[in-house]
C-alpha cells in the first residue's frame, strides 16, 4: 500500500511541477488578467527556486558519500 501512495504522490507532484509553468506561459500568450499573471509568475519563480534548492541539496549529499 505504501508503494501505491508514493506513486500517486509522485504523479501529483510531477503534474503540479508541469502545470504551473504551462499556465504561466499561457497567461502571457493569451494576455490574461494582470493579477493572475503576477500570481502565476511568482508561483513559477518559487517553484524554480525550490527545485534548484532541492537538487543542490541532493547533489551535496551525493558528494559527501
Amino acid at each position: 500500500m505504501k508503494v501505491v501512495f508514493e506513486t500517486i504522490g509522485a504523479l501529483i507532484v510531477s503534474l503540479f511541477l508541469m502545470v504551473v509553468p504551462i499556465l504561466c506561459a499561457l497567461s502571457f500568450a493569451y494576455n490574461w488578467y494582470v493579477g493572475l499573471k503576477f500570481i502565476l509568475t511568482v508561483a513559477c519563480s518559487v517553484e524554480c527556486f525550490g527545485l534548484m534548492n532541492l537538487l543542490c541539496e541532493i547533489g551535496d549529499k551525493q558528494d559527501k558519500k
